[in-house]
């Protein structure tokens, strides 16, 4: 769970004696802990000697939970103040739409639609770079597509800290090529990192 966030077990504040770690990084954050000022860590609680699934709760947080290895998880992420909701809504949204239509344009204005995006991107990332690579080996065979959106929508899905937030679009779309149209969705998710009061995309996964 988030440092600074101590959970109760079936009405029972837990103590640091049943803390383990407090210094692991977030899992897919380790090679974007250079764009952060402060990489957030994550405090891991066990307890055990339970007959049946315990309650868990954390104010300020949502409670994930899975088994593993006959063992319960409690993912505990931060709920996002109505600012930082607010303001990574609009720019996971401005980014996936910009995205989309680079991916469907094609040859058409590439150097343009190219530039909209990685604007909206932090540099010398795995995803900036990937974003180079579609334009020079594959964009600019592509046959432009209009693009017609019948369902969008975009949800906060964690918050790992104030500057590092992880956003999730869902999309469907109708595309048409030349007359031939074609339905596609999918969603995108995105991690967006705060830098000079403006949110970046450090980090973009696709899924169906």
């Amino acid at each position: 769970m988030p440092k600074g966030y101590t959970p109760t077990v079936n009405g029972v504040k837990l103590t640091d004696d049943y803390i383990v770690d407090t210094k692991s990084a977030y899992a897919g954050l380790e090679e974007l802990s250079k764009y952060l000022k402060l990489s957030p860590t994550v405090v891991t609680y066990e307890i055990d000697g339970f007959f049946k699934k315990p309650d868990v709760k954390v104010d300020g947080c949502d409670i994930v939970i899975t088994e593993e290895d006959n063992k319960i998880l409690f993912d505990a992420s931060r709920l996002p103040t109505d600012k930082i909701k607010s303001e990574c809504i609009a720019a996971a949204e401005e980014y996936v739409k910009r995205y989309i239509h680079y991916m469907s344009r094609g040859f058409d204005n590439l150097d343009e639609n190219y530039k909209s995006v990685v604007e909206m991107m932090i540099s010398g990332t795995a995803s900036y770079k990937m974003m180079g690579r579609l334009k020079s080996d594959s964009l600019v065979w592509v046959t432009p597509a209009t693009t017609t959106y019948n369902s969008f929508s975009t949800r906060v899905t964690r918050v790992y800290s104030d500057e590092c937030v992880v956003c999730e679009s869902e999309y469907d779309v109708t595309q048409n090529t030349s007359g031939i149209k074609n339905n596609h969705s999918g969603k995108i998710s995105v991690v967006l990192i705060k830098v000079n009061e403006k949110w970046l995309v450090a980090s973009i996964t696709l899924s169906e």
